[in-house]
């Protein structure tokens, strides 16, 4: 899974779409608001939003994936430095583990890190 993938499974999964669940979705709909700026109501943010009714399908990690690497938002440093503070504040939220734990992320070539249990990350970062 990509990183900004695998940051909005563990925003959705903390409570993100959760109306009022504090800074996690807060920081979350900053995401999906720069995303709508710089591309428009797309495949991608469609894409997201079908994520959210169903985070831990595998199919719909797939497409959001492939729709962030379509747009290129992957390059945009001001997403991947709003996913990096997303991350942050999800690491935050006590137990996020146990909340987490069913998802299996793994994340290869990577400069965003990921949470949960079952992790593998490959190209040296790591999060306990």
């Amino acid at each position: 899974m990509d990183p900004i993938t695998a940051v909005l499974v563990a925003a959705i999964a903390a409570g993100a779409v959760e109306v009022g669940k504090s800074a996690v979705a807060a920081t979350y709909n900053r995401v999906k608001e720069i995303i709508k700026r710089k591309f428009g109501k797309t495949e991608l943010l469609e894409a997201i939003e079908n994520l959210e009714k169903r985070p831990e399908s595998k199919g719909r990690q797939e497409t959001v994936k492939e729709e962030i690497e379509m747009a290129k938002a992957d390059k945009d440093p001001e997403i991947i430095k709003e996913i990096e503070n997303l991350q942050e504040v999800i690491q935050q939220i006590p137990n996020v583990q146990e909340k987490l734990a069913r998802y299996n992320l793994t994340i290869e070539n990577s400069k965003v890190g990921s949470i949960g249990d079952n992790v593998t990350i490959k190209g040296g970062i790591h999060i306990s």
